[in-house]
């Protein structure tokens, strides 16, 4: 992480801020999709002056929106419960 930004939260505490390259390296993907997903108005940013900043909370609550479920499994229709332990989510792959 480079340059360092920050900002004022509401209590008066010092919040760093993110870049672009910041928030590519949380969340795994490319400053160019970054850049995308700002541009069309899925994560929030700060603009001051010509630089553009992120608030981490802004980024924790982008990948909470972002968050798939896990679904309850099913092997060909059979509900959980009726598999064997070795097929339950909560069995013990590793034997």
């Amino acid at each position: 992480m480079n340059k360092t930004t920050a900002a004022t939260t509401g209590d008066g505490q010092m919040m760093r801020l993110l870049t672009y390259k910041d928030v590519a390296e949380l969340i795994g993907v490319s400053v160019r999709q970054v850049a995308t997903y700002t541009s069309e108005g899925i994560l929030p940013c700060l603009k001051i002056g010509r630089l553009v900043r992120f608030q981490p909370e802004d980024v924790r609550e982008f990948l909470l929106r972002h968050r798939l479920e896990a679904r309850r499994r099913t092997v060909r229709g059979i509900p959980e419960e009726y598999l064997p332990p070795f097929m339950r989510a909560e069995g013990d792959f590793h034997g």
